[in-house]
C-alpha cells in the first residue's frame, strides 16, 4: 500500500492542528477573533487587526492615512475607517458637548462623556493601589498594564510594547507617523490625543480671560466655573464634593463611601456639598 503525506494544518495561536482545511478554517473563524483579514495594499492575511496594522506599518513603507470627513478620526487601515463610519455616524448626532467635539446620538452617553472627561469623576478604584477611573474596564486595564505586566502588542518601530493594540495604534500615529489632529487655538501646538491639548491648554493658556456659557448669558472669568454652571443648570449633574479633600463623585453613597475610608467616619451629610 502507498504511504500518502497528508498536511496538518497548524494553528499558530493555540496547539491546535488537524489534516482538514476546512476544519482549520472554521476553528480560525470561531476561535481567533473571526474571519481572516486581507491587507488592502498586498495579499497578505491574518487573523487579528493589530498584527494586520502592524503588518501595514513594518512592510509598506508609504503610510497611508484614511480619514474620516465627519471627524478627527483617522486610521492607517481602510477597514478600519469603514467600521469607524459604519459604528459612529449611520445615525444623527444631535447631542454635542460644549466643551469639545464630541457628539452622540445618545443624552446618557454624552453625560457620561462629560463626568469622564470633564468632570474626570472616578467611580472605580484599584484594590492594590490608589488608582480611581470612571469606567471598570479602565481599571482592568491599568492592572493588567501596571500590576501584571502584560505587553503583548510589540511596535515594530521601535523597541515600546503595549499592554492593548489601541495604544500601540496611538503610539504608531503619534510617533511615527506624528499624526496632530488636535490643535491649540492659541498657538501651534498640536497633538494626537485630545488629552494632551487639554492639558497644554489648562497648563500654558490660563489666562485671565472671561468665559461665556453658551446656552445662556452666564459668565465668569474661570472656564472651569461656566463648565460647572453647564453641567448642572443645563444637563442637570450634580457633583459632590468631600471638604476635607480634592475627592468628588457624582453619587451621594460613593462619597460616603470615601469619608468613612479616608477621613475615618467624620460626620457624612455635613461635609457634602453640591457645585
Amino acid at each position: 500500500m502507498n504511504s500518502v503525506d497528508v498536511k496538518i494544518f497548524k494553528c499558530n495561536q493555540c496547539d491546535y492542528s488537524t489534516n482538514l482545511e476546512g476544519k482549520f478554517e472554521n476553528h480560525m473563524n470561531d476561535i481567533h477573533l473571526g474571519k481572516s483579514m486581507k491587507c488592502d495594499q498586498c495579499d497578505y492575511r491574518c487573523y487579528q487587526r493589530e498584527h494586520l496594522e502592524n503588518h501595514i506599518t513594518k512592510t509598506h513603507s508609504k503610510l497611508r492615512n484614511f480619514n474620516c470627513d465627519q471627524s478627527d478620526y483617522t486610521s492607517i487601515q481602510k477597514n478600519g475607517l469603514k467600521m469607524h463610519m459604519d459604528n459612529m455616524h449611520t445615525e444623527i448626532k444631535d447631542h454635542k458637548c460644549t466643551q469639545c467635539n464630541y457628539t452622540t446620538n445618545r443624552d446618557d452617553k454624552l453625560k457620561d462623556h462629560i463626568k469622564s472627561v470633564h468632570l474626570e469623576i472616578k467611580n472605580h478604584k484599584c484594590n492594590e493601589c490608589g488608582y480611581r477611573a470612571y469606567w471598570k474596564h479602565t481599571i482592568k486595564r491599568h492592572i493588567d498594564a501596571v500590576h501584571l505586566s502584560i505587553r503583548n502588542h510589540q511596535c515594530d518601530l521601535c523597541d515600546l510594547s503595549f499592554s492593548r493594540s489601541g495604544d500601540l495604534e496611538k503610539h504608531i500615529k503619534s510617533v511615527h507617523m506624528e499624526i496632530k489632529n488636535h490643535k491649540c487655538s492659541f498657538c501651534d501646538y498640536g497633538s494626537y490625543a485630545r488629552t494632551d491639548l487639554v492639558k497644554h491648554i489648562a497648563a500654558i493658556h490660563n489666562g485671565s480671560k472671561m468665559y461665556k456659557c453658551d446656552r445662556c448669558d452666564y459668565r465668569s472669568n474661570k472656564k472651569d466655573r461656566v463648565n460647572q454652571h453647564n453641567y448642572k443648570v443645563h444637563l442637570g449633574i450634580i457633583n459632590s464634593k468631600c471638604r476635607h479633600c480634592d475627592y468628588s463623585v457624582n453619587q451621594v453613597n460613593l462619597l460616603e463611601e470615601h469619608i468613612r475610608e479616608v477621613h475615618k467616619g467624620k460626620r457624612k451629610r455635613k461635609n457634602i456639598i453640591n457645585d
